[in-house]
């Protein structure tokens, strides 16, 4: 039962992320009527810098917060006038292989600058309230391992 409501657990957090990134996709194609392809390598270069300010730069994780979110917004705000910008009246085809070239440097820029390595975050989510309970992960019951996923997934539900 309890591998049970890992898998339950986890397959919503994880369901709750495609729908946020999904989102997101609706949001930038209904504003722009641009359908972005590097809008996945976008957030993974958000995370993997602010990943670089909170371990490398050793910053609060508040101001390492609010910097992702500046240069996340400043690195957009260039490729709209730069990139997408010129791009107005054209076809879609040529704006959809814009994205594309775009998601594949990203790719590239990310593998140069952390390699293909796994990183993890530091934590620094509270634990959850409860017990021990063995090898079990589940929120708020059992306090082990894996408590900022969980902590995560009400966030993604309200956003």
């Amino acid at each position: 039962m309890e591998f049970f409501l890992q898998l339950l657990v986890n397959g919503v957090c994880v369901g709750l992320l495609y729908g946020i990134s999904a989102m997101g996709f609706v949001m930038i194609f209904k504003s722009s009527s641009v359908l972005n392809f590097a809008h996945g390598e976008l957030l993974a270069l958000g995370a993997f810098f602010f990943l670089a300010l909170i371990t490398w730069a050793k910053l609060p994780i508040v101001v390492a917060f609010i910097l992702t979110l500046i240069g996340c917004f400043l690195l957009g705000f260039l490729i709209e006038r730069f990139f997408l910008r010129p791009l107005i009246g054209e076809k879609l085809i040529f704006v959809i292989m814009l994205t594309v070239g775009l998601a594949a440097m990203f790719k590239g820029l990310i593998l140069l600058i952390w390699g293909g390595n796994l990183y993890t975050y530091l934590t620094f989510c509270l634990k959850p309230w409860g017990c021990n309970s063995g090898p079990s992960i589940f929120p708020c019951l059992f306090g082990n391992t894996d408590y900022q996923r969980y902590f995560s997934c009400p966030i993604r539900s309200v956003l």
